[in-house]
């Protein structure tokens, strides 16, 4: 049997360009985000039928993200803002 449990924060930054050939626009912006993951693993003994082998194995895996709101600095109108996001 094995077991895994952890947490990671991590802030992400970006840089992006928008706006025209002629006018482009450097938009710098940031999130932080949270995540929390795990995994169980079962691991039977062998069962031996003949000359065959099984060996019965099972895993569950789990993660959670949380994204904090991710807004842009640059010229007003090519700003992005995204809500904030929780996934499972």
């Amino acid at each position: 049997m094995g077991f895994i449990l952890g947490v990671g924060r991590m802030n992400i930054s970006s840089t992006r360009i928008d706006g025209t050939q002629n006018d482009p626009q450097i938009l710098k912006g940031s999130r932080d985000a949270t995540t929390i993951f795990g995994s169980i693993e079962v691991l039977s003994e062998p069962i031996q039928k003949g000359a065959a082998t099984i060996t019965p194995y099972t895993k569950l895996e789990a993660a959670y993200i949380d994204l904090d709101i991710y807004s842009e600095a640059g010229i007003w109108h090519w700003l992005m803002i995204v809500r904030k996001l929780s996934r499972r």
